[in-house]
């Protein structure tokens, strides 16, 4: 039987507005963009079990796997889509032990812990030192940032690379995460649109807060700064 923790995630909707003297901004659903997302997890996870997939509801914005992983090595690979892992069930005396983008990351498998990889990352070698019954795999395809900015009238105006990291405690993502979760096992009515502003609000908390330069910059609170500056 599944795990429900927690009995039922909080919902963060992603809010768009309308900007001035024109029509409020529409998201895109392009379902065949979405399959290149599956590969990611197809090649990555050779040897998982595929539990759960997201594959069959048309997701656009986002791409969930729930997979089992068994103890063992994974090889060489490069990250093709931005990917945000959640241990759903910890198992503490697992770790997974990786290394990329000059770093070597060992992680106790905790309930909730999180991992990141960037797109382009080249990791070298994982290796996981016991089963792991489940484990949520996010896929976030490489124009949401686009998508973001264009959401928000352009007031997100630029991010620098977020960071290759892992065993990250944050509820925010956490909540997102199972959110997503929740979806792919239990559909509902909408629920293309919930995921699709789920998929933005977890971008918007990635670059916002584990950037290499730390907050996103915006073209409101340049401009205030040029103003100061001015004065």
């Amino acid at each position: 039987m599944r795990a429900t923790w927690p009995p039922r995630p909080a919902l963060i909707l992603w809010r768009t507005h309308e900007p001035p003297g024109g029509p409020a901004c529409a998201v895109r659903f392009d379902p065949g963009a979405t399959v290149s997302l599956f590969r990611h997890g197809e090649r990555k996870f050779p040897s998982a079990t595929l539990l759960e997939s997201s594959k069959p509801l048309g997701w656009s914005g986002i791409a969930a796997e729930l997979r089992s992983h068994p103890k063992g090595d994974l090889p060489a690979f490069r990250a093709e889509q931005m990917e945000v892992t959640l241990a759903v069930q910890g198992q503490a005396d697992a770790f997974v032990s990786r290394s990329g983008d000059g770093a070597r990351q060992e992680t106790r498998v905790v309930q909730g812990c999180i991992w990141i990889c960037p797109a382009g990352i080249e990791e070298d070698d994982i290796r996981i030192t016991g089963p792991l019954p489940e484990i949520l795999h996010l896929y976030l395809p490489q124009d949401r940032l686009a998508d973001l900015e264009r959401l928000t009238d352009g007031e997100v105006r630029s991010a620098p690379a977020i960071r290759y990291l892992a065993g990250i405690q944050d509820e925010l993502v956490r909540q997102i995460a199972l959110a997503v979760l929740s979806e792919m096992t239990s559909p509902t009515a909408g629920g293309t649109v919930l995921v699709e502003s789920l998929s933005l609000s977890l971008m918007a908390r990635l670059t916002s807060s584990y950037s290499e330069r730390g907050p996103l910059t915006s073209s409101r609170s340049s401009r205030q700064k040029r103003m100061n500056d001015q004065r």
